[in-house]
């Protein structure tokens, strides 16, 4: 099976603190490197998990894309391939929010990795993500996610799955910059729905989806589309204080 690597201390720590621990490989230390406090801390944790630790060189770890010198990392957690989840998981899934994220076609993997980590903050049942022409969850987005607890299913016809979930009862909403609907204009329509929202990748949303949803937009002003992860966020605020308040 392939495995990840998380090489933020905090990020590691986390993880160790996590029900996630128990899909921790190995820990390598880096035997060139000098252990602060924090260091010495997850080492120690990670023993009492019984997780295998490595003292090791970590030239071994150059191919590994951290935006620094590997070498001079002091720990790196090894950890076993993501498992997606089925979409009959996500459904009966209990978010604080009922909203399952279509994230369409997101290539980018930071991207993916700040969408999933604003879903895991506000609680939403899922996210679902493109087999095709999307980024996979793999070591870069977990990165980029802060290991957000979030499920996450992949399918291969996102039309199929919005229509699927749509005659189970889901309104379905895209976020268009062009729609004419802003988020002002849903207020009664949200309010205790199940929702079903679409959020494009880098070349948008296909058309045939748009047609099946209803466009809403994010009253902004002075430029014209804000990032992805950002705008998301605005989105699933406001859906939260319309079920709140």
């Amino acid at each position: 099976m392939p495995h990840n690597f998380l090489y933020s201390k905090t990020l590691i720590e986390e993880f160790l603190n996590s029900p996630n621990h128990t899909k921790a490989v190995k820990l390598y230390v880096n035997t060139k490197s000098q252990f602060s406090t924090k260091s010495k801390k997850i080492i120690k944790l990670a023993r009492e998990l019984k997780i295998p630790v490595v003292n090791t060189n970590f030239i071994r770890f150059q191919n590994i894309n951290v935006g620094k010198d590997v070498t001079q990392l002091p720990l790196i957690l090894e950890i076993s391939d993501f498992e997606y989840s089925s979409l009959e998981t996500i459904e009966k899934n209990k978010g604080r929010l009922n909203i399952i994220l279509l994230a369409y076609k997101v290539k980018d993997p930071r991207n993916l990795g700040a969408i999933l980590r604003t879903s895991a903050a506000f609680g939403i049942k899922g996210v679902i993500i493109t087999s095709k022409d999307s980024s996979p969850v793999n070591e870069t987005v977990i990165n980029a996610s802060r290991n957000a607890n979030i499920l996450v299913h992949r399918t291969t016809n996102a039309f199929q799955t919005a229509l699927n979930l749509k005659s189970k009862g889901y309104k379905i909403y895209c976020l268009d910059t062009k729609a004419k609907k802003s988020l002002n204009d849903i207020n009664d329509e949200i309010k205790n729905s199940k929702i079903l929202l679409i959020l494009g990748g880098e070349k948008g949303i296909e058309p045939k989806l748009k047609e099946l949803s209803e466009g809403i937009r994010i009253p902004i002003e002075n430029v014209e589309s804000l990032n992805t992860s950002v705008a998301l966020g605005i989105c699933l605020y406001y859906f939260y204080l319309k079920n709140n308040f």
